[in-house]
């Protein structure tokens, strides 16, 4: 009797050390669980992160084109079938001298990723000198974008006539692709592009067309 009570204790006291044991080794903290590896295994994932939002990202572009040149030459693209990025949204403008500062402000704060404004080449203009006068313009609020730190390349300025349908969709092409390596527009709904609007834009309608100051 005393035997068979013996062998059941040291049963009980084997069956608790093992279980101590195996308490011991699923609490010990592993190589993969230390603190250390813990965060460059999350810095690892934020990493993959950034890189599957851009490559996943689709930025969305807004083409304004003037109705002799531009918007025929992608129309041309489209009759031809020649393929180009569907981020694009085309508004069709008698005249690219018609663009105002205000447009592209606004624009860029309602969630547009990049601008590409399409006009007649120099010289070709309907309107004489209304592209001119797009260049001028583009070229003032580049330096703005520049005073405010936004990114110049996300706002373009390309000649396109009505011939050049496969022109067009390389612009196009090209300018999608650079904004997908730019990432997101990072001032979309921000209060620096209203402050800018309203403070450092000063539109004025004159005979030399539309001046910002």
């Amino acid at each position: 009797m005393v035997n068979t009570k013996e062998k059941k204790v040291k049963s009980k006291n084997t069956n608790k050390s093992t279980k101590l044991n195996m308490a011991n080794r699923v609490n010990k903290p592993t190589e993969s669980n230390k603190p250390d590896n813990i965060s460059k295994i999350s810095k690892t994932n934020k990493k993959k992160t950034k890189l599957m939002n851009r490559t996943t990202f689709e930025p969305r572009i807004l083409a304004f084109c003037c109705n002799w040149c531009s918007y025929a030459g992608a129309d041309l693209a489209g009759v031809s079938r020649i393929q180009y990025p569907t981020n694009v949204r085309i508004l069709r403008l008698m005249c690219s001298g018609r663009i105002e500062p205000g447009h592209i402000f606004s624009a860029f704060e309602a969630g547009a990723d990049g601008i590409i404004i399409s006009g007649c080449h120099p010289g070709d203009c309907h309107y004489i000198s209304g592209n001119l006068r797009a260049e001028e313009m583009i070229t003032k609020l580049k330096k703005l974008f520049n005073i405010i730190g936004f990114d110049e390349r996300r706002l373009r300025l390309q000649w396109v006539s009505a011939s050049e349908g496969q022109l067009f969709a390389d612009y196009i092409t090209e300018f999608v692709d650079l904004i997908k390596s730019l990432g997101p527009n990072t001032l979309k709904n921000h209060q620096q592009l209203k402050k800018t609007t309203n403070d450092n834009i000063n539109l004025q309608r004159n005979d030399s067309g539309v001046v910002v100051e």
